[in-house]
């Protein structure tokens, strides 16, 4: 911890163009690395917020992984082999998505750098930096990436899994409504419901429309964008649909698929961690 690292970050329009950066380590777990770019507002005054993060990934969000889809360290050992998934906050985040996005993971950085310029060699997630130190600011952040972290690390999941076995890549549409089945089960440890049984609108997204009141802190904005890209869906079925987008700008299928995985999930009977690692 306070070391600096340089680490690429690949650019969205191009995943083996890059721009590269000062990170300093601020956390470590057993299987995570939490560096914060040296350019970010506000730069080593989050360090206690980092530590929680990374603990509630380490005790919460891998176990969530391991249990129902897999496990996104599969296969270091032919990357670079040091057994932490590495989890990069920077502003260049924001620079290139903007405020709607919180962080993603390119398959590059399961290339070597030779053959794509950017990769890290190593399972990576950018993501945000608190753009300032307030107290109500780092609290939403928080709020939204903690989600993130878990819908983003599912996807190196399964970029591991199929690696690992040959198989080709899941399409995108199974890959996104995954990663928002496993935002689902996280939401879980906030709301203590349980598969196939009910979970109250006090209970799930109360708290998600008032993230700052006294009675809603630690909750994380997990479930509010799976109903919203649902409603999306269910106001206009005939024009869209779970198999992936209508248009360019139709992203509705977030949802729609979230909502056929969990149905089918609940219908067959199964053990829910098989079922969803099976499918993985």
């Amino acid at each position: 911890v306070g070391s600096l690292v340089t680490i690429r970050v690949p650019l969205l329009t191009n995943l083996c163009l890059y721009t590269p950066i000062v990170a300093r380590v601020q956390a470590i777990t057993a299987h995570a690395l939490l560096l914060e770019d040296t350019a970010a507002s506000g730069a080593g005054r989050h360090a206690g917020t980092y530590q929680r993060i990374g603990d509630e990934f380490e005790h919460t969000m891998y176990p969530i992984l391991l249990r129902n889809f897999g496990d996104p360290l599969r296969i270091d050992g032919q990357l670079n082999g040091i057994g932490l998934l590495t989890m990069v906050f920077t502003p260049q985040v924001t620079a290139m998505g903007g405020t709607s996005l919180n962080g993603f993971v390119a398959s590059s950085d399961f290339y070597a750098p030779t053959q794509c310029g950017s990769s890290n060699h190593t399972e990576v997630f950018y993501a945000t930096t608190p753009t300032d130190t307030s107290a109500a600011t780092t609290a939403l952040w928080s709020a939204q990436v903690r989600p993130t972290m878990i819908h983003e690390v599912k996807h190196l999941v399964q970029y591991a899994q199929r690696i690992a076995t040959g198989a080709p890549l899941e399409t995108r549409w199974l890959d996104e409504g995954l990663a928002l089945t496993a935002e689902e089960i996280y939401d879980r440890s906030f709301n203590s419901s349980v598969q196939r049984g009910g979970a109250t609108y006090q209970r799930s997204l109360a708290c998600e429309m008032t993230l700052l009141a006294p009675a809603c802190t630690g909750w994380a904005l997990s479930m509010y964008n799976h109903f919203g890209f649902l409603s999306q869906y269910l106001q206009n079925t005939t024009a869209m649909s779970p198999a992936g987008s209508a248009t360019s700008t139709d992203y509705s299928y977030y949802g729609s698929a979230w909502a056929l995985i969990r149905y089918v999930a609940a219908m067959t009977g199964q053990d829910e961690a098989a079922f969803l690692s099976a499918l993985t």
